[in-house]
């Protein structure tokens, strides 16, 4: 059904939307670089920094998709799968970078 739904339409994708994954990469690349600082420092600090950027990344992404929807009603669908992905890819990168470090 969404194979459907999402062939038979042609969308003109608004610049904010491709800034976005822009603002995702470079607030993960900023939280890489504390919770890799605070893996040097002792266990307690990774703990709390990882769980912190995961608050953060996840209020921030709340934050974002809600003012698109307000700012683009007619992108809801689009919106919400290219949010979802980007925020699942760089999630993914951060734990995966994070996993390296000894």
């Amino acid at each position: 059904m969404s194979a459907i739904y999402f062939s038979g339409l042609k969308w003109g994708i608004p610049l904010t939307f491709m800034i976005v994954p822009v603002v995702f990469a470079i607030l993960n690349l900023v939280m890489y670089k504390w919770v890799k600082g605070a893996v040097e420092k002792s266990p307690m600090r990774f703990v709390n920094a990882f769980m912190s950027t995961v608050t953060i990344k996840l209020l921030f992404t709340a934050a974002v998709v809600a003012i698109l929807i307000v700012l683009y009603p007619a992108f809801k669908a689009p919106l919400a799968l290219g949010t979802f992905f980007i925020y699942l890819g760089v999630t993914v990168i951060l734990s995966r970078a994070l996993l390296k470090i000894k």
